[in-house]
Parts: structure tokens; sequence; C-alpha cells
């Protein structure tokens, strides 16, 4: 499959993601769906020119990838 085309806004989304997912939360040592909190937490300290919207879309569009990666891996 051909690599997608990069553009600076989904490179800074992506590069924002792992910020925000160093406060991801746990229930007994299964992660957690990030949520708005942690979103907002991250954006207090490291604002963005980014659209709110289109933000908020990536980071839970990534997470939802790297949640079913650690889903597939517990189930092996």
């Amino acid at each position: 499959m051909p690599e997608p085309e990069r553009n600076p806004v989904s490179d800074e989304i992506e590069g924002c993601y792992m910020g925000v997912a160093r406060m991801r939360r746990y229930s007994e040592g299964i992660p957690l769906p990030l949520s708005l909190i942690e979103i907002e937490q991250y954006l207090q300290r490291h604002p963005t020119v980014i659209d709110r919207d289109e933000f908020d879309a990536g980071i839970y569009a990534i997470d939802e990838i790297v949640l079913q990666h650690f889903k597939e891996k517990m189930s092996e």
C-alpha cells in the first residue's frame, strides 16, 4: 500500500498525539480511550492554530487505531 501524502496539519496532529497520549488513563492496566480532558490539558500547555474540531477528530482517529492495535496484540 502506498504511503499517504503528508501535509503540515496531519504531521502536527500526529506529533501532538504523542503528547496527549502521555496523559492517557488506564483501568486495571487497560488503556482507556482519550477524552476531551486529556486533549484540553495538552492544549493548555501547547496551543495550536489547527481548527479545534479537526484537531480533536485527528487525535480520536489516531487513538482508535492505537487502541485497536492494542486489542489485537492482547488477543494473540
